[in-house]
């Protein structure tokens, strides 16, 4: 399936972009006498922007995370013409062309298992 890999890899490009404006961000800061870093000191106006521009650019990540996640589940819940045929032979019906938790019954474990982990990794991102 093509449409794993999209979404893999535009979860890892949001990884990549967190993790390099993290580091960036935080190798440009000076450290304290107890060894931490003072993100940013200063105007509560300019606060208040760095603010907002970090919630757009989070909020947009996020978003690219949850939709390549979603698109992903849809993927591995769609049953292959040979899931379909066996499906049919047991006189049992799977959904197709939509997100179905009933279809998991007729996919592979690998499958199945790999949905799981993007359901449950998807969770924390709807509750941010």
């Amino acid at each position: 399936f093509r449409c794993r890999y999209d979404g893999v890899l535009i979860c890892g490009f949001s990884f990549l972009i967190n993790l390099i404006l993290t580091a960036v961000w935080s190798a440009t800061r000076p450290y304290d006498i107890d060894g931490r870093i003072t993100l940013f000191e200063g105007d509560c106006g300019v606060s208040k922007q760095y603010n907002v521009v970090a919630h757009l650019v989070i909020n947009a990540l996020s978003t690219l995370m949850l939709s390549a996640s979603n698109y992903g589940m849809q993927c591995l819940s769609a049953p292959t013409r040979r899931e379909v045929d066996a499906a049919h032979a047991r006189r049992r019906w799977v959904d197709i062309g939509v997100l179905s938790i009933r279809n998991l019954k007729s996919v592979s474990g690998k499958r199945r298992l790999m949905w799981f982990v993007l359901g449950v990794s998807s969770l924390p991102l709807h509750l941010l």
